[in-house]
């Protein structure tokens, strides 16, 4: 009997850093490489509001993106998890809640 195991470790500690009205900035540390299954090619970060659950895929194996598209004054929730050729691996601890800013009013 064979099993094949294609998830692997999570992302380490994720921060949430340039809180704007509509773009956060996220950090997180790589997938230990004792606990990854594979090259990781890639990160997919999910993020919600609590009536919405949304994710965006990095492209790369950066483990700093830029999200755009937020809804200013809004709370949000953060994670993220590894990818390689095969599959996503799990996700991280959610991020502590994050409230974007005001728009501007000029």
């Amino acid at each position: 009997m064979f099993f094949f195991f294609s998830s692997y470790g999570s992302p380490g500690v994720l921060t949430v850093n340039q809180i704007m009205s509509t773009n956060v900035t996220l950090m997180w540390t790589e997938i230990l490489i004792s606990e990854r299954n594979g090259v990781i090619i890639g990160y997919l970060i999910r993020y919600g509001d609590g009536a919405t659950v949304l994710t965006r895929d990095t492209g790369s194996n950066t483990t700093t993106l830029v999200l755009t598209g937020l809804n200013p004054f809004t709370h949000y929730l953060f994670g993220v998890a590894g990818r390689n050729s095969a599959n996503t691996g799990p996700f991280s601890n959610d991020s502590r809640i994050i409230r974007t800013l005001e728009d501007s009013k000029n």
